[in-house]
């Protein structure tokens, strides 16, 4: 983590090493340069790739072009990015696979359940009539 020769406010250079050991270089706007101006990272001491360009891009990305790097990374619309991003497809119960397995899982104890069981799963006690045969004197 260094400044650049150049002297600008707006931007900081970054070097940064991957999970794999190689160098990322890139540079953040000045907002985000300022967040980390009094943070101090030695070359060698980072294990995760951060944001090369945008803050919004990548966060904790190993690699510039990651997957996780594709699924929170939206240029232009964070709102744009949650829409198209799989962790919403599993959080909307209508269309998450978790939730149609559940639903199976509960349609089939219900077909489980015979007639001789009662809603809460006991068993129905059959009571019968006892015959004249069977009374004592």
């Amino acid at each position: 983590f260094y400044k650049s020769s150049r002297k600008s406010i707006r931007e900081i250079d970054f070097i940064f090493h991957d999970a794999k050991g190689q160098r990322i270089h890139g540079s953040a706007p000045g907002f985000l340069a300022k967040k980390f101006k009094d943070f101090k990272l030695l070359e060698g001491q980072a294990t995760k790739a951060e944001e090369v360009c945008s803050p919004m891009r990548a966060v904790k990305a190993e690699v510039v072009d990651s997957p996780m790097t594709a699924v929170k990374a939206e240029v232009y619309s964070p709102i744009r990015a949650e829409l198209y991003s799989p962790i919403r497809a599993v959080k909307a119960e209508v269309y998450s696979p978790i939730r149609a397995v559940k639903d199976r899982i509960e349609d089939l104890k219900k077909r489980q359940q015979t007639d001789g069981e009662g809603p809460m799963g006991k068993k129905k006690i059959k009571l019968e009539k006892m015959s004249a045969s069977h009374d004592l004197d």
